[in-house]
């Protein structure tokens, strides 16, 4: 909050905060949880994710960052399918761009959290497993 508002005082930008924008927050953090899970995953099984963590950052800057609403034709139904893409366009136009809610980017967004949220959780559930099979747990 800090920062949000150092950084609204040097660009001299407004952000509006409707209740509406609870929805669209919601479905990035299912598929941000969704992330965390696979890469927990990857440390139960893998144990050296230290180096991935990097490129990993970078690619989660990436997904919050790109103005891919903006994209159109085919470079439009990938965002769409990119975690937490569709959520952070519907964020940046409710906050930003003080636009209306949008059902269908809404609905999509939805399908995109619980998409990737329920994909996280079944890779983090194999890789308990394959841990546990395996003795891997012993350290954690």
């Amino acid at each position: 909050m800090l920062i949000l508002s150092i950084l609204i005082g040097i660009t001299g930008s407004r952000l509006a905060f409707p209740p509406t924008l609870v929805l669209p927050l919601m479905t990035m953090l299912m598929a941000g949880y969704g992330l965390a899970f696979f890469m927990g995953a990857c440390a139960l099984v893998f144990k050296r994710v230290q180096q991935v963590l990097g490129v990993f950052q970078f690619a989660l800057l990436f997904l919050l960052a790109a103005p891919t609403e903006e994209w159109t034709g085919p470079g439009y139904w990938i965002a769409q399918l990119l975690p937490m893409l569709p959520s952070t366009g519907l964020l940046r136009d409710l906050m930003a761009r003080g636009e209306a809610l949008d059902p269908l980017r809404l609905g999509i967004a939805i399908a995109n959290g619980i998409f990737y949220f329920g994909i996280g959780l079944l890779i983090f559930r194999w890789a308990e497993q394959q841990a546990k099979r395996r003795g891997l747990l012993g350290g954690y």
